[in-house]
Protein backbone atom coordinates (compact mmCIF):
# COMPACT_ATOMS: atom_id res chain seq x y z
CA UNK A 1 0.00 0.00 0.00
CA UNK A 2 2.58 2.39 0.56
CA UNK A 3 4.48 1.83 -2.69
CA UNK A 4 1.61 2.71 -4.42
CA UNK A 5 0.81 5.72 -2.75
CA UNK A 6 4.51 6.98 -3.58
CA UNK A 7 4.21 6.00 -7.20
CA UNK A 8 0.57 7.82 -6.95
CA UNK A 9 2.37 10.94 -5.70
CA UNK A 10 5.35 10.80 -7.94
CA UNK A 11 2.91 10.25 -10.62
CA UNK A 12 0.94 13.43 -9.35
CA UNK A 13 4.00 15.66 -9.30
CA UNK A 14 5.12 14.75 -12.12
CA UNK A 15 1.87 15.62 -13.60
CA UNK A 16 1.76 18.60 -12.29
CA UNK A 17 5.32 20.36 -11.78
CA UNK A 18 3.67 23.51 -10.97
CA UNK A 19 2.50 22.58 -7.75
CA UNK A 20 5.83 21.87 -6.05
CA UNK A 21 7.35 24.82 -7.43
CA UNK A 22 3.97 26.73 -5.87
CA UNK A 23 4.32 25.34 -2.38
CA UNK A 24 7.97 26.17 -2.51
CA UNK A 25 7.65 29.52 -3.09
CA UNK A 26 4.07 29.51 -0.46
CA UNK A 27 6.72 28.11 2.44
CA UNK A 28 9.58 30.65 1.80
CA UNK A 29 7.23 33.17 1.57
CA UNK A 30 5.46 32.29 4.87
CA UNK A 31 1.56 32.07 3.05
CA UNK A 32 -0.95 29.47 2.90
CA UNK A 33 -0.74 27.37 -0.74
CA UNK A 34 -4.17 28.86 -1.87
CA UNK A 35 -2.82 32.09 -1.94
CA UNK A 36 -0.11 31.50 -3.82
CA UNK A 37 -1.87 29.65 -5.81
CA UNK A 38 -4.86 31.95 -6.29
CA UNK A 39 -2.19 34.79 -7.41
CA UNK A 40 -0.45 32.84 -9.93
CA UNK A 41 -4.40 31.67 -11.47
CA UNK A 42 -5.33 35.30 -11.71
CA UNK A 43 -3.63 35.24 -15.14
CA UNK A 44 -5.17 32.61 -16.63
CA UNK A 45 -8.12 33.54 -18.76
CA UNK A 46 -11.34 31.21 -19.08
CA UNK A 47 -12.70 30.43 -22.62
CA UNK A 48 -15.27 33.22 -22.32
CA UNK A 49 -12.53 35.78 -21.93
CA UNK A 50 -10.64 34.28 -24.90
CA UNK A 51 -13.36 34.52 -26.70
CA UNK A 52 -13.79 37.82 -25.97
CA UNK A 53 -10.89 39.03 -26.58
CA UNK A 54 -10.27 36.74 -29.74
CA UNK A 55 -13.43 38.82 -31.05
CA UNK A 56 -12.64 41.98 -29.86
CA UNK A 57 -9.35 41.84 -31.72
CA UNK A 58 -11.24 40.95 -35.15
CA UNK A 59 -13.69 43.58 -35.14
CA UNK A 60 -10.83 46.67 -33.80
CA UNK A 61 -8.04 45.12 -36.31
CA UNK A 62 -11.13 45.24 -39.14
CA UNK A 63 -11.47 49.32 -38.77
CA UNK A 64 -8.07 49.94 -38.42
CA UNK A 65 -7.36 48.58 -41.59
CA UNK A 66 -10.14 50.21 -42.96
CA UNK A 67 -9.11 53.18 -41.60
CA UNK A 68 -5.60 52.28 -43.27
CA UNK A 69 -7.29 51.87 -46.39
CA UNK A 70 -9.91 55.09 -46.71
CA UNK A 71 -6.67 56.78 -45.73
CA UNK A 72 -4.65 55.14 -48.81
CA UNK A 73 -7.41 55.26 -51.16
CA UNK A 74 -8.31 58.89 -50.68
CA UNK A 75 -5.11 61.13 -50.63
CA UNK A 76 -7.11 64.28 -50.38
CA UNK A 77 -7.54 64.06 -46.76
CA UNK A 78 -7.36 66.85 -44.02
CA UNK A 79 -5.54 66.59 -41.32
CA UNK A 80 -8.35 66.49 -39.25
CA UNK A 81 -9.86 63.61 -41.37
CA UNK A 82 -6.31 62.04 -40.51
CA UNK A 83 -6.71 62.80 -36.73
CA UNK A 84 -10.34 60.78 -37.03
CA UNK A 85 -9.41 58.27 -38.73
CA UNK A 86 -6.37 57.16 -36.26
CA UNK A 87 -7.80 58.34 -33.08
CA UNK A 88 -11.25 56.55 -33.64
CA UNK A 89 -10.10 53.73 -35.84
CA UNK A 90 -6.57 52.84 -34.37
CA UNK A 91 -7.65 53.70 -30.18
CA UNK A 92 -10.19 51.01 -29.94
CA UNK A 93 -7.55 48.82 -30.89
CA UNK A 94 -4.58 49.74 -28.58
CA UNK A 95 -7.10 49.78 -25.80
CA UNK A 96 -7.95 46.01 -26.98
CA UNK A 97 -3.97 45.74 -27.01
CA UNK A 98 -3.46 47.37 -23.42
CA UNK A 99 -6.21 44.78 -21.31
CA UNK A 100 -5.36 42.01 -23.65
CA UNK A 101 -1.17 42.13 -21.91
CA UNK A 102 -2.59 43.33 -18.25
CA UNK A 103 -5.18 40.33 -18.07
CA UNK A 104 -2.13 37.68 -19.24
CA UNK A 105 0.42 39.60 -17.16
CA UNK A 106 1.78 37.08 -14.81
CA UNK A 107 2.37 38.30 -11.75
CA UNK A 108 5.38 38.40 -9.32
CA UNK A 109 5.27 35.75 -7.01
Amino acid sequence: MFEIDEILSKAHTETNPNEAILQTIAQKRQKSYEDIKDEWNKAVMSPLKKTIFGVAFVVTGFLAFTGVLAFVLNRDISFFEIVIVFVLLFLPLVITLILYKKQTAKPKI
